[in-house]
């Protein structure tokens, strides 16, 4: 099994709960939730963020669960911060900007723990404070991941 997992947008569908009818079908969730170590949240949109303050909530209720690495533009540690003052149980994270994610001691901890060599990231042309990433294997292999942005140099570049 794999250190530790990593989710790229958490929309509008919330992750499925024991309670919901559809859980049979998902036995690993909680396996998966616990085993998550970093979310990145390429930009601010609804169908990229709003099933976050589920995920944060089923992750907190597990004991001993360390806290969510959460990786986002800005407004959505503010958010974030916001939608957890209003709940009836706490969430707990760690936010961290787009931008500084690649110097985050926390965030190359995790990327490691997926066998990551390095991760680096760099604004996109969409809304703002828009981020695409990319991480470098140790296996060689790469991802560059933009969210739904429109094409820009920037991105390609940073794959190379």
């Amino acid at each position: 099994a794999p250190a530790c997992v990593e989710t790229w947008g958490c929309g509008e569908q919330p992750p499925p709960t024991p309670t919901r009818s559809a859980a049979p079908l998902y036995p690993p969730f909680p396996k998966v939730v616990r085993a998550l170590a970093l979310v990145w949240i390429s930009h601010l949109h609804a169908d990229h963020h709003l099933g976050l303050v589920r995920l944060l909530e089923l992750r907190s209720a597990r004991p001993g669960a360390a806290p969510l690495l959460v990786v986002g533009p800005h407004a959505l540690g503010v958010w974030l911060r916001e939608a957890a003052a209003r709940l009836h149980s706490p969430v707990e994270f760690r936010f961290v900007h787009c931008g500084a994610a690649g110097a985050d001691a926390a965030v190359c901890a995790a990327i490691r723990r997926l066998g990551c060599s390095w991760l680096a990231s760099t604004r996109v042309d969409h809304c703002a404070d828009s981020w695409g990433v990319a991480l470098q294997h140790s296996e060689g292999w790469g991802l560059v991941y933009s969210g739904d942005t429109r094409p820009c140099e920037r991105l390609p570049a940073l794959g190379r």
